[in-house]
């Protein structure tokens, strides 16, 4: 039987007693004791996510996401959620994540089979047939989706194959999956050196660790092992480039812009967090100003920032019509290259500073934002658990750090693609 290496008091993390406990088969498991609170958050993240599958695999982990609710004989699913428990899952480039929220006094009751569920695979080939079925009609009905489209796009070519393919896959490699793959998958990635337990509850529990453990030592493996993370680089790689100009069946016409972007760990990544406030958050924007109230030129504008263990991209998209693409397209590059030349007023920086402290502040104040930051610093290996480590990454950006950057994306090679309503000619070049 596993037994713990070693359990650690995470003291730096403000809210409350937090222990981390490493088991000699890599099973990590983190509990935070959140007094005060009547419920509890528990999330389970395998590190499995798509960027681990093969090609002809692409959409494997989110179908196996699906799978994990089938059940045959057993009932565990009924038995939690007749406890009052919710559960969800999701999948993403780099993990696959469980959650279940329950009353903090019934989470002893529900744990053994929550794990249980999680850790298991239990359908048979109708299920599987029919599951494929549901995910082959999402992907159908994405197809719909033309900001959804050009983003998967985008990603497909800024992004090497393994971040960059789409997280649900293909209908054509979703179509060619076997439950045999499902099964061979989940036993290669669904180990307990892989396994990261985040436990957020307003009661204490002192045995809950080792009562974890021991179920999964039980269901899927007690072998010494390491555990495996994704250590998060301070350098982020540069994208792959591209300028397209893509015609479909659409009314409007979409602009999107992607540069090179931080890693999770990047030295400059509160400098991208800011000044992506300063020009997309609300109706001061730098672009609501710009496109919105002095030319209305668009309809709806956004951005995202993706940030990876060693890469990252950062996406600006303007919903408009044909005419003004050549207008915004200029008009973004004017105003990134007069804040490199002559900033940013710096009330308006401190204002961004603190808006983003106020968020960090309210949304510790519940239970969903602390385990997700508990779960966050475990995958990558960081220590960002407390609000000084934050102010202090956050004084770093200046005026002059954040000219530096808006220099270096009006420089730098970026992506520019246009989708715009089929046969309408673009002549116009940059």
């Amino acid at each position: 039987m596993p037994k713990a290496l070693y359990t650690k008091n995470l003291n730096d993390f403000e809210k409350g007693p937090t222990r981390r406990s490493l088991f000699s088969n890599g099973l990590t498991i983190i509990h935070h004791h959140a007094k005060g609170f009547s419920g509890s958050r528990v999330n389970v993240n395998f590190m499995a996510g798509s960027m681990f599958e093969r090609q002809e695999q692409y959409g494997l982990a989110h179908l196996l996401e699906h799978l994990v609710f089938k059940e045959l004989d057993s009932h565990k699913l009924a038995y939690i959620e007749s406890m009052g428990a919710g559960i969800n899952a999701y999948t993403f480039k780099e993990n696959i994540c469980f959650e279940m929220s329950v009353l903090a006094k019934k989470l002893s009751r529900v744990i053994d089979e929550f794990i249980e569920l999680v850790c298991t695979l239990e359908f048979n080939e109708d299920q599987f047939r029919k599951e494929k079925q549901v995910v082959l009609q999402e992907l159908r009905e994405d197809l719909d989706d033309h900001e959804s489209m050009g983003l998967e796009y985008l990603f497909e070519k800024n992004f090497p194959d393994d971040l960059g393919h789409p997280v649900a896959g293909t209908i054509k490699s979703v179509s060619t999956l076997k439950s045999s793959d499902i099964f061979k998958y989940h036993k290669k990635y669904f180990s307990p050196s892989r396994m990261i337990v985040t436990i957020v509850s307003g009661e204490e529990d002192l045995d809950i660790e080792q009562k974890i453990n021991d179920k999964v030592s039980e269901l899927i493996g007690d072998k010494p092992r390491k555990p495996f993370r994704l250590k998060a680089s301070r350098k982020s790689k540069p994208l792959n480039h591209f300028k397209k100009t893509l015609s479909k069946n659409v009314e409007s016409s979409i602009l999107f812009l992607a540069f090179n972007g931080p890693s999770i760990n990047s030295g400059n990544y509160y400098e991208y967090v800011l000044l992506d406030d300063l020009l997309f958050e609300g109706l001061s924007s730098e672009f609501f100003k710009k496109f919105r109230e002095e030319n209305a030129y668009v309809y709806g504008l956004g951005s995202s920032l993706n940030p990876f263990s060693n890469t990252g991209s950062y996406i600006m998209v303007f919903n408009t019509q044909k005419k003004y693409l050549d207008e915004i397209f200029q008009g973004v590059f004017e105003v990134l290259e007069r804040v490199a030349r002559f900033g940013i007023d710096g009330d308006r920086l401190q204002q961004s500073k603190d808006k983003y402290q106020d968020g960090w502040h309210l949304g510790l104040d519940g239970l969903d934002d602390r385990v997700e930051l508990l779960q966050d610093n475990e995958i990558y290996q960081l220590e960002d658990y407390n609000f000084a480590s934050m102010q202090k990454k956050l004084d770093q950006v200046t005026v002059k750090t954040v000219q530096k950057l808006c220099k270096k994306l009006y420089t730098e090679p970026y992506t520019h693609m246009k989708l715009q309503p089929k046969g309408q000619s673009d002549q116009r070049k940059r």
